[in-house]
């Protein structure tokens, strides 16, 4: 199994109703969305089947073909762009939400920030989460036939996660790294873009959620 049919299968049992119950708080029925850094396009498939006008980006072509198969819509590859986030983007947007992590995927995030700002219409939002501290944590359990141990911890910027699987006939092993600063570290880069930053409780205690209003 590779990574992203795991990714894919484990964020099925996310409770999208709750995580997004604070943030369509800030979305009207009449906006356009975009869901940058969809992932398999859990969040997305979900905004869609709830009446609203979202559209999907991601920088793995693999996730983007689940997040094709997941999207219960007529033509859903229209709606799914493959894109890297440090680029400038050529759509404008009233609202942007990257979310499940997404800014804790890049080294630095001067340019994505510049990106989705330019990519927003006047008035427009940015809504996304962020760790409040280093992780350190370790969760195991059953998924499919595979027993699993998934162990984070962040060193030296980075946060570690070490993700093993096992059933009888197989064992797999995966490591994915992401990337931790101070939650002031992204404040001030969004303040230094154009962005008014708020801060608003969200689905998981462990993040701090931002919304960014150009």
């Amino acid at each position: 199994m590779d990574f992203q049919h795991f990714y894919d299968r484990f964020q099925s049992s996310v409770d999208y109703d709750q995580l997004l119950q604070p943030i369509l708080n800030y979305i009207d029925n009449k906006d356009t969305i975009l869901d940058a850094g969809c992932g398999p396009g859990h969040i997305l498939s979900h905004l869609i089947q709830s009446g609203y006008n979202a559209y999907g980006l991601d920088i793995d072509e693999w996730m983007l073909e689940l997040a094709n198969k997941n999207m219960d819509h007529p033509q859903s590859y229209m709606r799914l762009f493959l894109h890297d986030l440090r680029k400038p983007l050529h759509h404008r947007f009233d609202k942007i939400l990257c979310l499940l992590d997404v800014f804790h995927y890049f080294k630095g995030v001067l340019s994505v920030a510049k990106n989705l700002y330019h990519a927003l219409n006047d008035g427009g939002m940015l809504i996304l989460d962020l760790y409040r501290k280093p992780i350190d944590a370790s969760e195991s359990g059953t998924f499919l036939d595979y027993t699993y141990d998934w162990q984070v911890h962040t060193k030296n910027a980075r946060i570690y996660h070490n993700i093993s699987l096992e059933n009888k006939d197989d064992v797999i092993d995966y490591e994915v790294i992401q990337y931790y600063y101070d939650k002031n570290y992204y404040i001030n880069v969004l303040k230094r873009v154009g962005f008014q930053v708020e801060t608003f409780k969200g689905f998981d205690d462990r993040k701090i959620y931002l919304v960014c209003k150009k």
